[in-house]
């Protein structure tokens, strides 16, 4: 007869690093926002045109001949709510709601990364910026997007690509770290490695072997609320007629990504 093993405590897992939040500006609290999303004003693709007081010389072109102005922009963010639960008997050590805790804020970060890549990213609204679909060697990929990101925003931008392609990005001495947490490329352009990152194109569809769709936004802005627990053992969580109780905690979302958009299909061999 073998004896029942003795359970102890393990170090916490270490979350992981250089994700989309290591990017992003991160803000904390409820609100209305929780229920309706939020918008906010941008300034970031404006662009500042020029008035050449003097004739240009023969042959060349002189600056607009006339004031121009362009429409107020603003960015949204649907909410969205990620959850992580646990399943137990009506005895638990230790709390089920304290274990649900702990792993929302394991996976939240790839959750969030996942939706923001599927409903954000990889859309029909992105630009191609190289000015065509089809793939370019990886170096090309980046400075395709930096020089995109130079051309159309107006402040400094952040590069999404999956985990899979950031070693390519590392061999080809194309991103370097920036602290503990963050990468960012050479010139300082701020790098989410996203585990929700699945790399898809902006129809959805899977890279072919060798190949990875990469994206560049202007920042990012995660708004997130409090941890919610819901119901717990003792507050209506036990199914009675099963003896088993599902406690989960969870929290709301809303991410903008600012207004640019720019895609590149990166080829990694």
């Amino acid at each position: 007869m073998s004896t029942p093993y003795y359970e102890v405590q393990n170090p916490p897992v270490q979350p992981r690093m250089y994700g989309l939040f290591s990017t992003a500006a991160v803000i904390f609290g409820d609100g209305r926002w929780m229920f309706a999303g939020v918008t906010s004003e941008t300034d970031g693709c404006s662009q500042a045109r020029l008035v050449d007081p003097a004739c240009p010389p023969t042959g060349e072109t002189g600056g607009d001949t006339s004031l121009q102005g362009q429409p107020r922009t603003y960015v949204n963010g649907s909410p969205f709510i990620v959850y992580a639960g646990v399943t137990c008997g009506p005895v638990a050590n230790p709390l089920p709601e304290d274990v649900a805790r702990r792993r929302l804020a394991l996976g939240e970060q790839w959750r969030v990364e996942r939706t923001v890549w599927e409903r954000q990213l990889a859309t029909a609204d992105a630009v191609e910026a190289t000015g065509a679909a089809t793939a370019v060697p990886v170096v090309d990929a980046v400075a395709a997007l930096e020089q995109a990101l130079a051309n159309l925003f107006g402040g400094q931008g952040v590069i999404h690509v999956p985990v899979r392609a950031a070693a390519h990005l590392a061999a080809a001495q194309l991103i370097e770290r920036d602290g503990q947490m963050k990468r960012t490329t050479t010139i300082g352009t701020p790098v989410a490695v996203g585990g929700g990152y699945p790399g898809t194109g902006t129809d959805g569809s899977p890279p072919t072997a060798g190949q990875m769709h990469l994206y560049a936004t202007g920042p990012v802005v995660v708004r997130r609320s409090d941890v919610v627990v819901p119901a717990t053992l003792r507050s209506g969580a036990l199914n009675t007629s099963t003896n088993q109780a599902l406690v989960v905690a969870e929290r709301t979302y809303a991410v903008t990504t600012d207004c640019v958009l720019l895609h590149v299909l990166a080829d990694l061999t």
